[in-house]
């Protein structure tokens, strides 16, 4: 039979002390569980971003598989008379806007207002309105701004995430890295001279540079040139870079999609953004 005090003891129930300890072993597990938590909110946000580009992987394969070419960088109504048959005799949009029904945003596509750009169309109030609308594919899940600048056109309008390569304007040492696309560009899978495996069609960008004063809206130039290693500089929004750690996903011709670290060789991932057999040799 317990003794009166042994029941005192029992009712008493913990010490400040024992409470104390109970607190603090609850705080280093929970401190403990954070990053694995962390982590795998992470994990999910990259997965989600990888699928993101196969999806614009499909959308560009199968615009290729109606059109013959895949979809022209910027559309500048040069291309008139080409297998694209854009008619039209100004800046009308790129080729986010034109594989739109081949993301399922077929409603959003023939919203688009194209016809009046050279007026303005991205301040049309069609324009204005999908400009500030979310379209997660265009999105890394990443960002904690989901894609929203202040700095672009008349109010808010949203990002993207993944730009097209675009280097026929650039030059390393003489040596054109062109890519394949660009300004009414009409390149097809036979014109990727590298092999469609060795070649980068999409790659992930900020957007924005870390101060957020220069941003892209998607509805405009989408371009990104291999002229840095991925996350080499954060306030440029035409370079390679992203949200994650230690590097930055690319969308490969063949509809293939790898995570680029920051310490690839510089040749390489030049290399990685021609279509035309760069000889790499001669890149210092």
């Amino acid at each position: 039979m317990r003794s009166s005090h042994s029941r005192r003891l029992a009712a008493r129930g913990f010490t400040l002390i024992e409470l104390l300890v109970v607190i603090a072993i609850i705080a280093v597990l929970i401190a403990l569980l954070l990053p694995a938590v962390q982590q795998a909110r992470e994990a999910a946000r990259r997965s989600q971003c990888q699928n993101n580009l196969k999806q614009m992987g499909l959308a560009i394969s199968n615009y290729h598989d109606v059109h013959k070419l895949f979809p022209p960088g910027e559309i500048h109504g040069n291309s008139s008379g080409t297998p694209h048959a854009f008619a039209w005799d100004h800046h009308i949009g790129n080729w986010t806007c034109v594989i739109f029904p081949f993301l399922d945003q077929t409603p959003a596509y023939d919203q688009l207002d194209f016809e009046t750009w050279g007026a303005g169309a991205q301040y049309t109030v069609n324009n204005q309105r999908l400009l500030r609308e979310r379209f997660s594919v265009l999105l890394c899940p990443s960002d904690p701004h989901d894609g929203f600048t202040s700095n672009w056109g008349p109010g808010n309008a949203r990002i993207m995430h993944y730009f097209a390569v675009s280097n026929d304007v650039e030059n390393h040492n003489g040596h054109p890295l062109k890519g394949i696309f660009y300004n009414d560009s009409n390149v097809s899978y036979g014109g990727v001279k590298d092999g469609a495996s060795n070649t980068a069609m999409i790659a992930e960008v900020w957007g924005r540079n870390e101060t957020n004063t220069d941003s892209r809206s998607w509805h405009v130039h989408n371009a990104v040139y291999f002229d840095a290693t991925p996350n080499s500089d954060r306030t440029d929004p035409w370079h390679v870079n992203s949200f994650h750690s230690s590097g930055a996903y690319v969308l490969l011709a063949d509809g293939s999609v790898h995570f680029i670290s920051d310490y690839i060789d510089f040749a390489i991932f030049q290399a990685m953004s021609t279509k035309a057999a760069l000889d790499i040799t001669k890149i210092p």
